[in-house]
């Protein structure tokens, strides 16, 4: 009898590792104890205002630095660096982003000596998931310090546009950065964009004491032609400051139409109207210009960049503006662009030929 049961114990043993053979993965995996605590379905449908509670929280930095030498200029000449920009951005749940840059005052002004300041400091609320960091959706609000909407070739951010450098034009009219609200909404996702934005005007980190405000809103809309894309779009912008009646009056209104026509991410052609009216409570100044731009592909790294400039009328002590530039724009690498390029600028008849060579790092 003893002998039988070793024999039927061995017999079971022997027939164990056909058992486990047979039986799936997954149901081992299945009833396998789990290494980690389970969370319910409950808590991870747990949800407050502003989005699922998840892992969504993320912060990325990235710094832009451009490094220039410029020669031929009677003013501007030797080696800079016209721009610096360090910045921060990410989400926090699923519906809220964020972007934080310092960068330097030069690049909305003309002090000669830079100051590295807070450029954009805003918060996105959103209606629905944005993917990556772009924080537009079919509807948001952006509340903190930003550049109003104003253009696509505008922006605190020179990273965002391919651009060597701001337009000449563009510096003189638009409504830098500021403090305030703007509304962005897409009726029609990727086709149609309306914005509306209320500024202080001027104070950029506190409350203004010049009883300043100022008041933006633009339209875009994008048409498909087969493979080439073009944009169209308008933009408006009121800007006053005190009282009427006041010394220290001043009221400035703009407005531009603008469109693009994209051939290929590399092939496109810009262009741009503008006017409107200054005034200082003594002067009143019209202002009416126009710009355009060429980004032509000659081979595979190398685009020519052309762009060309000019506005009468375009402030007090200013006159006229006239501004052209060209020359190839090598991409060296995805995040290093080099600028070579040949500038003649003629600002109320003090005239510069210059030329550039300029590094753009995006890390």
């Amino acid at each position: 009898m003893k002998a039988l049961t070793c024999a039927g114990i061995w017999m079971l043993l022997a027939c164990f590792p056909a058992f486990a053979a047979d039986k799936a993965l997954d149901e081992i995996v299945k009833d396998a104890p789990p290494l980690a605590p389970v969370t319910s379905d409950a808590e991870k449908r747990r949800s407050n205002l502003f989005g699922t509670l998840n892992d969504r929280a993320l912060l990325q930095v990235g710094l832009r630095m451009d490094a220039a030498y410029s020669g031929g200029g009677v003013v501007t000449q030797g080696f800079s660096i016209p721009s610096i920009r360090l910045t921060t951005w990410g989400q926090a749940g699923d519906l809220i982003s964020y972007r934080f840059s310092l960068g330097q005052t030069r690049e909305f002004s003309s002090v000669l000596l830079p100051q590295v300041m807070p450029v954009e400091a805003f918060i996105d609320f959103n209606s629905a998931t944005a993917m990556d960091w772009d924080p537009r959706s079919k509807l948001s609000l952006r509340v903190g310090l930003t550049t109003p909407t104003f253009n696509p070739w505008w922006s605190p951010d020179l990273a965002d546009i391919a651009l060597p450098d701001y337009h000449q034009t563009h510096r003189l009219l638009f409504l830098n950065r500021d403090i305030g609200a703007e509304a962005h909404f897409e009726p029609i996702a990727n086709k149609l964009a309306l914005t509306f934005g209320i500024f202080n005007g001027s104070g950029i980190f506190s409350l203004n004491t010049n009883n300043s405000k100022a008041f933006t809103a633009s339209a875009k809309a994008l048409f498909s032609l087969g493979s080439a894309k073009l944009t169209l779009g308008m933009s408006a912008m009121l800007h006053e400051q005190a009282d009427p009646t006041s010394v220290n009056y001043k009221s400035n209104l703009v407005g531009n139409f603008y469109t693009a026509l994209e051939l290929s991410p590399d092939f496109r052609i810009t262009a741009e109207l503008f006017g409107g009216e200054l005034n200082d409570s003594t002067r009143t100044a019209t202002p009416l210009g126009g710009a355009g731009t060429l980004h032509l592909p000659l081979f595979s790294g190398v685009r020519l960049f052309a762009r060309a400039e000019v506005l009468r009328n375009a402030g007090f002590g200013t006159g006229f503006v006239r501004n052209g530039e060209f020359g190839p724009l090598l991409e060296l690498h995805k995040a290093a662009h080099a600028y070579l390029f040949y500038q003649y600028l003629d600002r109320g008849g003090s005239i510069e030929n210059m030329g550039w060579v300029r590094v753009r790092l995006l890390l």
